[in-house]
């Protein structure tokens, strides 16, 4: 019943009194629910995919520059090794899963034994249920509106979202570059070392982690463009871009071009200078690495491979005259020395076994043949 002599001046407000039986079990329950923190009571692992932790981020405000609104964390329980997968839509994710399930196993010889996920309809589906049947493993599904239950995958969530965060704040760059910053989130958070002192890259590749070739997150840098593609001699070898994470386990790095926001992937390898994006960091000099398909310059540059000036002159004169094509060779004014040339070529080729001389079959597909001049000078073997 209402009890007006308890309530306010404003006669509109009355505090209602509820009986309470304090004797009751259920009288400690009624009141404000408090979380009640989670003990760990996860089964404890011996190897490597003995229990992988997934969880589906997303869907992002701003689409990536390839089109991904979303990321795939998964979480090997027995090294806290962590993989992230960037998917365009949530339909991709039991695919990116079977993706991963492939090269882990292959990678470690193990076998997974069993997934933990939330129960969201991405993990909970006929696809899952029949692939967990016919590979054998354990899938462990969460209450609803449970995270606790699910928290291995839940908390590396959050880390990488908060360190994601901090990189693009640093670095001012726009919300379509968020995967290269999830991505260096997740590499570094597996080199860098547990409260054991041991990361989830050693134990993962059981072997130490290539920290000395970690870098700031949006240096500038300069890169060289292989000499294949450059249009003319008067162009600017180097393009200006950003380091926006790593490849190959940090043996190259990703390079973002300033000019049209382009991300190449590395390949071949390059001596260049890193230019630090906040003033008084000194630079360092280190390896930054081409587009794809560029050519590896193996030799070091020295004197001694440099022409003096008067040879300049002649070594042009004499590039000039090489041919381009079979044709142009035998028909130039050193026709019968390139053909002489030729035969010895040929000749060689014989005596090593290059091919075989047989008739052609209709299942037979042509090669083309591609004939390569050069000029050697007197002191070249």
């Amino acid at each position: 019943m209402p009890d007006k002599k308890q309530g306010s001046r404003n006669k509109s407000k009355t505090r209602y009194q509820m009986p309470l039986n304090k004797k009751s079990p259920m009288a400690s329950k009624i009141g404000p629910p408090q979380q009640q923190g989670n003990q760990d009571t996860y089964t404890d692992v011996q190897s490597c995919g003995g229990a992988v932790h997934i969880d589906l981020c997303g869907r992002m405000h701003t689409q990536s520059l390839l089109g991904t609104r979303y990321f795939l964390i998964l979480i090997d329980q027995f090294t806290g090794y962590t993989t992230t997968k960037f998917l365009k839509q949530k339909e991709e994710t039991f695919s990116s899963f079977k993706e991963y399930k492939a090269l882990a196993e292959k990678f470690n010889q193990r076998k997974i034994f069993k997934i933990v996920s939330d129960g969201g309809g991405e993990f909970v589906n006929n696809c899952f249920k029949r692939h967990a049947k016919i590979e054998g493993f354990e899938h462990s599904i969460s209450p609803p509106y449970t995270p606790e239950h699910n928290r291995v995958a839940e908390r590396g969530n959050r880390l990488v979202l908060e360190k994601a965060r901090s990189l693009m704040k640093q670095t001012r760059l726009t919300d379509q570059f968020w995967p290269e910053a999830t991505s260096t989130t997740t590499f570094l958070l597996n080199v860098a070392p547990k409260r054991n002192g041991i990361s989830p890259y050693k134990k993962w590749f059981n072997q130490k982690p290539p920290v000395s070739n970690l870098r700031t997150f949006g240096f500038k840098a300069w890169v060289r463009i292989p000499l294949i593609k450059r249009r003319s001699k008067f162009e600017s070898i180097l393009w200006e871009g950003i380091m926006l994470g790593y490849e190959n386990q940090a043996s190259a790095y990703r390079i973002s071009r300033l000019q049209d926001k382009r991300v190449d992937d590395s390949c071949s390898e390059w001596e260049d200078e890193f230019h630090d994006a906040v003033e008084g960091i000194p630079q360092r000099r280190i390896r930054i690495i081409g587009p794809r398909h560029a050519t590896l310059i193996t030799g070091d540059v020295s004197e001694a491979n440099i022409l003096p000036y008067q040879r300049r002159a002649h070594q042009t004169v004499e590039a000039s005259m090489i041919p381009n094509s079979y044709q142009q060779a035998i028909n130039s004014k050193d026709g019968n020395k390139w053909k002489e040339a030729i035969s010895k070529e040929l000749e060689n080729m014989q005596k090593l076994g290059v091919w075989t001389i047989r008739d052609k079959i209709p299942q037979d597909h042509p090669i083309a043949c591609t004939w390569v001049f050069r000029v050697k000078e007197d002191n070249q073997k």
